[in-house]
């Protein structure tokens, strides 16, 4: 009996002929040895692989950009002092008194600050307070609860 010989390649030493292993001698996996035969294959084909990823970006591009929405959030702090500061005419002189409450809801607005809340929360004694530990343990934001109840 005659055995043919396909076309196939040829089994040899459990591995195909003309295929690099991709098992090192200790029979670990090699990274490197796993990666040379695609960054050949790019090599080869940079022109076509470069206007693949130029085709894949112009369809991705546009989509990413409509379908992903934007959620931008800014906050402004306007700063009243208690005293109208004058340029001219005797800088030495006191100013007009700016009204009291206006003033008031301006110090309260900076106490309410995310920079200031986050300084107190840092503070190893007011972390450690019943009341903020019982917010985070029921899941919410101390920032934001301080934020509200101040």
């Amino acid at each position: 009996m005659a055995v043919r010989q396909s076309g196939l390649a040829e089994v040899q030493n459990n591995a195909y002929a003309g295929v690099p292993t991709m098992v090192a001698g200790n029979g670990t996996q090699d990274p490197v040895t796993m990666l040379k035969p695609y960054l050949y294959a790019l090599r080869r084909r940079s022109l076509l692989a470069f206007g693949l990823a130029l085709i894949a970006a112009t369809i991705v591009a546009p989509l990413v950009w409509y379908l992903v929405p934007t959620t931008y959030t800014a906050e402004h702090y306007l700063r009243v002092t208690p005293h109208a500061r004058r340029i001219m005419f005797d800088p030495s002189a006191p100013g007009e008194r700016v009204d009291f409450a206006l003033w008031r809801n301006t110090q309260q607005q900076i106490i309410r600050s995310p920079f200031v809340v986050f300084a107190a929360l840092r503070e190893p004694a007011i972390a450690q307070l019943r009341t903020i530990r019982e917010i985070q343990a029921k899941g919410e934001d101390p920032v934001q609860w301080l934020q509200d109840n101040i």
